[in-house]
């Protein structure tokens, strides 16, 4: 990574909880958004990404999260953005299969 920050939670039991919250500080007049897949201008992006947006320009992006099992097995992650944090649901079944 070039310049950037890494983030890791680990989940080591059933016990622990699925929700994670990264609470960003931001600067006065930053704002942080949802990426919206598509979309015109610097709010464009992946879905389950996030920007800061300064002045209307992008001065930050948070990439799709990406989580595994214990056996390396992809994990399914829903984001959402409330306020001034990015928050992180793993669930417990497998990115490959539905989790109804």
């Amino acid at each position: 990574m070039p310049a950037g920050v890494q983030v890791a939670f680990t989940i080591r039991s059933v016990a622990s909880p699925q929700s994670y919250r990264l609470k960003l500080d931001l600067r006065d007049g930053d704002v942080l958004r949802a990426t919206v897949p598509g979309a015109e201008g610097p709010a464009s992006g992946p879905d389950g990404a996030a920007v800061v947006l300064r002045d209307g320009h992008s001065a930050l992006s948070i990439g799709v999260p990406a989580a595994a099992d214990a056996d390396g097995r992809n994990l399914l992650v829903g984001t959402r953005v409330e306020g001034d944090s990015d928050m992180y649901t793993a669930t417990r079944c497998r990115a490959t299969r539905s989790c109804s």
